[in-house]
């Protein structure tokens, strides 16, 4: 056989799979769904704008960032229940927390601290700018340390509620590396 009568004949063993698949017995109610999704915040807001972030004292609460601010949800019930949300004027590119207090990474403005010991009604205590367009950031789960990520750049944070953020610290890099991830550290959250 020669190649090309070889590759005809592949060509309709393809369409008769094909089409004993398309003419195939029909589905039945009986049948089991496929599991595709899980319940919880939408995948797209996670892909785009970081993952949910958990509020530690306050189970099954969870913060999302949106792209201009956060959405607070409450995780625990057979519904996801949108509990509140806050809005900022630059957009928040990441999210973290320690305890109920939210860091918003919100690009050329910077970060924004947001107690969220009441979801439904979350208030501003804070924010620290001229960082640069922020991209990543992560919080200590315990409290008190923030680092913040720009290109090459990092920046050490304290935060206080009482006294609010102090830049202790910036690093940068100009031999090429980047900052492509931040993870919290430190405790658990």
């Amino acid at each position: 056989m020669n190649s090309r009568r070889l590759r005809r004949r592949r060509s309709w063993a393809q369409l008769a799979a094909v089409g004993s698949l398309l003419v195939g017995a029909p589905l039945t109610a009986a049948a089991s769904p496929e599991v595709v999704a899980v319940r919880g915040v939408p995948s797209s807001l996670s892909e785009e704008f970081g993952p949910a972030v958990p509020l530690a004292p306050l189970p099954g609460v969870v913060a999302v960032p949106t792209g201009n601010g956060a959405d607070f949800y409450d995780l625990s019930g057979a519904q996801a229940a949108r509990l509140g949300s806050f809005r900022t004027a630059g957009a928040v590119t990441r999210a973290s927390a320690a305890g109920t207090t939210v860091f918003l990474f919100a690009g050329a403005r910077g970060v924004v601290a947001v107690d969220a010991s009441d979801p439904a009604a979350p208030q501003a205590s804070g924010s620290i700018g001229n960082l640069g367009p922020l991209t990543l950031g992560a919080a200590a789960p315990s409290g008190g340390g923030v680092l913040a990520a720009v290109d090459s750049s990092l920046h050490f944070l304290t935060w206080d509620a009482a006294l609010g953020f102090d830049l202790r610290r910036s690093v940068s890099y100009a031999d090429g590396r980047g900052a492509t991830g931040a993870t919290s550290w430190g405790g658990s959250s």
